[in-house]
């Protein structure tokens, strides 16, 4: 029973990071238009956007990535 609800959690866990990641990465595509690196990088993101990235993307690869604060 415990490993059962143990593999639930990380399935679950697995999944919310996964969704973070696929959500900033629409937003990016939403935002440029595009997922060219070279256009991403000349392209002037907003205080409000750069925060938004940063969260999505460091919570999103926090979980996918055993980092210590999400696997400790």
């Amino acid at each position: 029973l415990y490993k059962i609800r143990s593999g639930f959690y990380l399935f679950m866990f697995t999944i919310f990071g996964s969704i973070l990641l696929i959500i900033g990465i629409i937003f990016l595509l939403l935002i440029t238009g595009s997922t060219n690196l070279i256009v991403l990088e000349n392209f002037h993101f907003s205080v409000n956007q750069q925060k938004l990235f940063a969260f999505v993307f460091t919570i999103g690869f926090g979980i996918k990535v055993p980092i210590f604060p999400f696997h400790g």
